[in-house]
């Protein structure tokens, strides 16, 4: 025997043991992950497929209840159709003489916008969320590839955009509308939810914490928002509507025309998107982000000893986030009150659509308390999510550890408690701020401190909301998404309660429908005073379920 010979025994060939040097593929595992995704969004992802589409399928019958008439129709579409400036907020006129045209007018852009959410949403969910609570560690140490996670979590996130697609164009159908356009209006909605998935998939990738990556997509969908409204309200402006994905889904023009070709534009931005996300996921560490963290000084600052200081801390970046886009939309709906009012003076049928929405005596009082109200309702998804951050503090164990130390139950939940209601309170007055300053300026008729005091007005309703929120976190922690529920069928409620003509019972459940208009007249102090002790009702009963049950982490 050589010494050759003999080192080699002495050092005999590794052979491959269970789930070691044994090769795989970058996608192994996807199939059982993406089983593993839509078992834990059984309840998410059809929430959004059924509503959506119902949704649609109400307004287009409600067009067919106000518009009896070809005259009608017709005198709708040259209103809309001669005024640009209400595009700024519901798209560009494609031909308002139909349902269906009508329909993806009304609600073209805020469908799409809605399903992009539910994609990123989902996507941030099953990638960098995972890995933030080491889930992730845990199952790429099995038999699972490289891309696995990130390739189930956008299977299953543009699958449910396409699934949500295919019921909407089945729920138009449904509707009378022809086939063609309903199939272009659910490919126009689910692709450009298919595109802010892709996104999803590139933040979750720049950013360490889901929170971030939800922040920097979520302002790109904004973006994309405000990118089309301006493109849409001006023809000088017009080609910022084709750098908005949001604004390729109305640019289609389902139901007038369809221009197939505009798919392609989503279809490649969500290509392009893909390819970066799987090659910044193939260089960098599972659980870092290719922006890294910042360590911080190894000692807090005195302000931030205490728990209200450190549950503001969390709140402040999305406190900060929905102040600023709040004010931005505002000034926007501010600024249409003069355009608003000089259309629905020459339409009874307009006339009957804000007084249902809003209820009031004139036309610019009326649009004055819609757009306050709809603001609230979009300030709702504030709410939501500052209780899903209790719920996570809670569930990742960090509530937990904090709760060892000599820090009572209710002094670290009224810390979140006080960061979510003041949050609530200074948006909605930033934003009231915002819509009487910009309304005053287009029209003598609009008071300022009326059109703040309705701001104001509605803060109780949220608080309401936030209440229900609260005991929901209470009573039963294991299911976060009550609170997105919640704040939904608050939401749907009160946009479609009276369009549909639901019943007053069924109104009077969302807040947001007693919520008193004061620009309509007199406030209302009865009615303030109502939402003042529900909500506060709803706070003791909360902190009450809290302080009795025992602290759940995954």
């Amino acid at each position: 025997m050589t010494s050759r010979t003999a080192a080699r025994a002495s050092h005999p060939t590794p052979t491959p043991g269970p789930g070691r040097d044994r090769p795989r593929g970058v996608l192994v595992g996807t199939p059982t992950l993406v089983r593993h995704n839509l078992r834990q969004d059984r309840v998410r992802i059809p929430a959004w497929i059924l509503a959506l589409p119902a949704l649609a399928f109400g307004t287009a019958n409600a067009y067919v209840a106000l518009y009896p008439s070809v005259a009608d129709r017709q005198n709708l579409d040259v209103q809309f159709g001669t005024n640009k400036a209400i595009a700024l907020v519901t798209g560009p006129v494609h031909g308002l003489s139909t349902p269906g045209g009508f329909t993806e007018w009304r609600l073209g852009g805020s469908l799409a916008t809605l399903v992009a959410l539910m994609a990123l949403f989902l996507v941030v969910r099953h990638t960098r969320a995972d890995e933030e609570k080491a889930r992730s560690e845990l199952v790429t140490a099995g038999q699972v590839g490289r891309l696995a996670p990130l390739a189930a979590a956008l299977i299953t996130s543009i699958g449910s955009c396409l699934l949500l697609g295919v019921v909407l164009a089945t729920a138009m159908v449904a509707a009378g509308t022809p086939p063609t356009g309903s199939v272009a209006f659910g490919l126009a909605s689910a692709l450009c939810g298919v595109v802010f998935a892709a996104l999803a998939a590139v933040t979750s990738q720049l950013s360490t914490y889901s929170r971030a990556a939800s922040a920097l997509a979520g302002t790109a969908l904004g973006a994309a928002y405000v990118l089309r409204g301006l493109g849409d309200s001006a023809d000088a402006v017009a080609w910022l509507s084709w750098l908005s994905p949001v604004g390729w889904a109305q640019q289609l023009r389902p139901y007038n025309g369809e221009r197939w070709w505009v798919l392609g534009l989503s279809v490649a931005l969500a290509v392009v998107l893909l390819a970066v996300a799987a090659g910044l996921q193939l260089r960098r560490d599972v659980g870092a982000g290719i922006i890294e963290r910042s360590t911080g000084p190894a000692a807090a600052a005195a302000r931030l000893r205490s728990t209200t200081a450190l549950a503001w801390r969390q709140h402040r970046a999305a406190w900060v986030s929905w102040l600023l886009g709040g004010i931005v939309f505002s000034l926007l709906f501010g600024s249409l009150t003069d355009a608003v009012s000089q259309i629905a003076t020459t339409s009874p049928q307009i006339q009957i659509i804000l007084e249902r929405m809003g209820g009031s005596k004139t036309i610019v009082q009326t649009f004055i308390g819609t757009a306050v109200g709809m603001i609230a309702m979009i300030v709702g998804f504030y709410v939501a999510q500052a209780f899903a951050r209790v719920y996570d503090e809670e569930q990742s164990g960090r509530a937990e550890q904090l709760l060892a130390t000599p820090v009572p139950r209710l002094r670290w939940l009224a810390g979140h408690v006080l960061a979510a209601y003041a949050g609530i309170g200074t948006i909605m007055l930033g934003c009231g701020l915002a819509v009487a300053s910009s309304a005053s300026l287009s029209t003598p008729d609009a008071s300022f401190g009326k059109v703040l005091g309705s701001a104001a007005a509605q803060i109780p309703a949220l608080w309401i909301i936030a209440g229900a929120c609260l005991c929901a976190y209470a009573w039963l922690p294991r299911f976060g998404a009550l609170v997105w529920i919640i704040v939904g069928v608050a939401l749907a409620i009160a946009m479609f309660g009276g369009l549909l003509n639901a019943p007053d019972w069924l109104l009077r459940i969302s807040p947001y429908t007693t919520a008193p208009a004061v620009t309509d007249g007199p406030f209302a102090w009865g009615t303030v005073a109502l939402h003042l002790a529900i909500a506060l009702v709803l706070l003791v009963v909360g902190a009450y379920g809290v302080r009795r049950r025992d602290v759940v982490s995954s």
